[in-house]
């Protein structure tokens, strides 16, 4: 599970195992780390957002999540991903021995919920994650998003309907150009689809959402290595947002952070979520951060969905024997 799992949620564990406790760590954790005072964790944001979880039916096993009763953003089908074993000469052009990396996922993605996707490394969720982006092509399958056919699009329909749907990358440190200005890198997704905006307009624009995003406009003439780690990772919060996207998919956002900072991160997440009416697929390895931010859960194996609902009826009452030994791989502290 890594050092992230339970040494930044330590108090999540215990939800995790069997209840809510808001008096544990994570939260007195969340509240300095967005200046919060005691309660305001639980606030009537947080619990909609859990009494949300409840209103999604909960799937069995299999590939497939329960289809919702709210209006559906993203929809896939029967995803299917693989890769030749063997590289270079040795591969035969393809022909050779394959690894399935997704093998029949489906699921579908209410608006403004957050769906998470959770498993050990190489499971298969970075794969889905950018196939639902066409970042790279599925092998077979659907994946319908706002009521359009995704893999029927190209050229410039796709980059139209991409502008919709953005990603916020595990790395903070490759997913950002060394050779480029954060104020060119933030504005970099206005240059490719709104060309004609102003140059003056734009700086605007990037300053005012890394502002959102907690940097200061001096931020525009520097250069990724002159940031933390945290504040990279705020520079792709900001790239993602700047186009004002009603989806985007985390791929292990804090992942890379210490503890204080991926506490601050997920709590900024959550806040856009609400005051831009975001969507958001959430990638992660971590039960307990799983549980913070989410509505739904799918547990992802050897590139299939073996469970999937709410996430507090999954993570109290997990149906299959995998999703156990994921909950029982998350130490509790001493005296807890």
């Amino acid at each position: 599970m890594g050092a992230w799992s339970w040494c930044c949620f330590p108090g999540l564990t215990h939800f995790v195992a069997a209840r809510i406790r808001p008096e544990g760590l994570t939260y007195s954790l969340l509240r300095r780390a967005s200046g919060a005072r005691d309660g305001e964790v639980n606030s009537p944001l947080h619990r909609e957002r859990r009494d949300s979880g409840r209103r999604f039916s909960r799937g069995g096993g299999g590939n497939t999540v329960g289809f919702l009763t709210m209006a559906t953003l993203l929809e896939a089908r029967e995803l299917r991903k693989s890769y030749s074993r063997a590289t270079g000469v040795l591969s035969g052009n393809g022909r050779g021995p394959r690894f399935t990396a997704v093998d029949g996922v489906s699921f579908s993605v209410a608006a403004g919920e957050t769906f998470a996707v959770v498993g050990e490394s190489g499971c298969g969720k970075t794969t889905l994650a950018r196939m639902l982006l066409r970042l790279i092509e599925p092998d077979s399958g659907e994946i319908e998003f706002d009521g359009r056919n995704l893999l029927a699009l190209g050229g410039e329909e796709l980059r139209r309907q991409r502008r919709q749907m953005q990603m916020i990358f595990q790395d903070p440190f490759a997913s950002l150009n060394p050779r480029m200005r954060v104020g060119e890198i933030v504005g970099e997704p206005l240059a490719i689809h709104e060309p004609g905006l102003a140059r003056t307009e734009r700086r605007e624009r990037v300053a005012a959402t890394l502002k959102r995003v907690g940097l200061t406009e001096d931020a525009l003439a520097r250069y990724p290595h002159e940031f933390s780690g945290g504040q990279r990772q705020r520079i792709g919060i900001a790239r993602a947002l700047i186009l004002r996207p009603k989806l985007i998919v985390a791929d292990e956002p804090v992942s890379a952070l210490d503890v204080s900072v991926g506490a601050q991160v997920l709590l900024l997440l959550q806040e856009l979520q609400q005051e831009f009416a975001l969507t958001y697929i959430f990638i992660s390895h971590s039960l307990p951060v799983v549980a913070q931010v989410a509505t739904r859960v799918a547990v992802m194996r050897a590139g299939v969905f073996v469970e999937s609902g709410a996430v507090e009826q999954v993570l109290r009452q997990p149906a299959h024997a995998y999703t156990r030994e994921l909950l029982a791989a998350v130490p509790e502290l001493p005296g807890h």
